[in-house]
């Protein structure tokens, strides 16, 4: 199935983040978060590295995307989990087990926190 992208997000994960966002039920009637006290761990596999040292690193812009929407809806403790370069997996330059296995250690770090 192609999706339509929208300033590089596909269309139907826009659906999905433009859900979250609910007067009444995530966003109050006057625009304050509702969803406060909460944490989040966002797990994202890029094809490029734009964590922090990057050379491209502005141009992260799905991470800063979602940071803000959960703020808006309230939630401001927020961890990253940066899977960059997951193009080496589709160019068989690493299996994705080891791909997956680079980044077990923050996701386990990350869980624990739950």
């Amino acid at each position: 199935m192609n999706s339509e992208w929208v300033a590089g997000f596909a269309s139907e994960w826009m659906a999905g983040i433009i859900g979250i966002r609910s007067k009444g039920k995530t966003i109050g009637f006057s625009g304050e978060g509702l969803v406060r006290g909460k944490a989040c761990t966002i797990v994202m596999a890029s094809g490029g590295i734009y964590t922090e040292g990057s050379p491209i690193s502005d141009r992260d812009i799905a991470t800063k995307y979602l940071k803000l929407i959960l703020k808006v809806i309230g939630i401001e403790d927020v961890t990253v989990i940066a899977g960059g370069n997951a193009k080496s997996v589709d160019m068989g330059q690493i299996s994705r087990s080891a791909f997956l296995e680079t980044f077990a250690p923050q996701i386990e770090e990350a869980a624990a926190l739950i």
